[in-house]
């Protein structure tokens, strides 16, 4: 082989080996450019739920009552977009937020970070309305007849298991100790065995029962709030008729005696001994509106949060 051959085999190899090199080196840097770019979006999407936290928080210190849901903040910020989920009150009113970064912040996402946080507020409303979710119940048995509209249709439940405790977040000493002071300053009434038609019931009203005695509504007016009937055993507490009008909550300790045409937008809860029966008949209209509970049980207090108070933080 003559020396101009050995010269181009050997420039053809360098080439080769020059050409392999470029090849590495192309490669390597996009990925290493690939492996930036995913770290960057990564920790935009971890900013990104970060701020859906600091959202969420404000949000809750304004109102901590605030209706539960999933993506209930949502907003495109910058190259992405954060989404918080938020979760309903546990039995000790704590409250857990997910916050989600997404880069970008069209779908499918590159990039995803989710940071879950658990907060508590001290000067929130502790009840927790949304275990209502029965026009009529009752932990006793329920009788139904007439030409009873109840809606939604179906909207009633009997041998419940909840408690005053639960529902309320407090004791019924404490709860009546908001009455006394809610009436103290005109927004509350409190009422030991009143007369029939006792009125206003608008506010917090609480209603204390002795013996035999019973709270009786039998005139065309309304009411409006959080309507408590306390008594002490398992008599007729709340007996109604006639064409009265209720917005709100009604939680009775007693049976409930319902009857002619009264209307009632919110929810009634009868809390009595397995074997006692509370009974609705006549024509009367009991609809379920959550919105109408949650307003009522507002009249306890606390619409804002206090001290928000972040019990954990962590990403997930």
């Amino acid at each position: 082989m003559n020396k101009r051959g050995i010269a181009l085999i050997v420039a053809f190899m360098v080439i080769v080996v020059l050409t392999t090199f470029s090849l590495v080196i192309f490669v390597r840097s996009m990925s290493e450019r690939s492996i930036a770019q995913r770290y960057v979006e990564s920790t935009q999407a971890f900013w990104l739920a970060e701020a859906g936290v600091n959202r969420a928080l404000k949000e809750l210190k304004a109102d901590y009552s605030v209706s539960s849901g999933n993506c209930k903040w949502e907003t495109n910020l910058g190259a992405g977009r954060y989404c918080v989920d938020l979760g309903d009150k546990d039995i000790n009113g704590r409250r857990t937020l997910t916050a989600y970064g997404y880069v970008p912040f069209t779908t499918p996402a590159r990039a995803e970070r989710k940071i879950s946080v658990l907060v508590e507020s001290s000067g929130s409303n502790p009840s927790n309305p949304e275990l209502i979710t029965y026009a009529i119940e009752t932990t006793g048995t329920l009788r139904i007849t007439g030409s009873v509209d109840i809606h939604p249709s179906g909207s009633s439940h009997q041998n419940s298991n909840l408690t005053f405790e639960e529902v309320f977040g407090m004791t019924e000493d404490q709860v009546k100790a908001i009455a006394i002071s809610a009436q103290d300053q005109g927004a509350g009434h409190v009422y030991t065995n009143p007369p029939a038609n006792q009125q206003p019931v608008n506010g917090i009203t609480w209603v204390d029962l002795t013996g035999s005695n019973k709270y009786s509504i039998s005139s065309n007016w309304s009411g409006s709030g959080l309507l408590i009937v306390n008594s002490n055993g398992n008599d007729v507490a709340l007996d109604i008729s006639g064409a009265w009008t209720f917005t709100g909550m009604i939680w009775v300790t007693g049976r409930v005696k319902i009857s002619g045409t009264p209307v009632i937008n919110g929810a009634i809860f009868a809390k009595s001994s397995i074997d006692a029966q509370s009974d609705f008949s006549g024509n009367a209209t009991i609809n379920f509106n959550s919105t109408d509970v949650s307003s009522a049980f507002s009249s306890l207090g606390g619409g804002g949060s206090g001290e928000l108070t972040v019990l954990s933080w962590r990403e997930i």
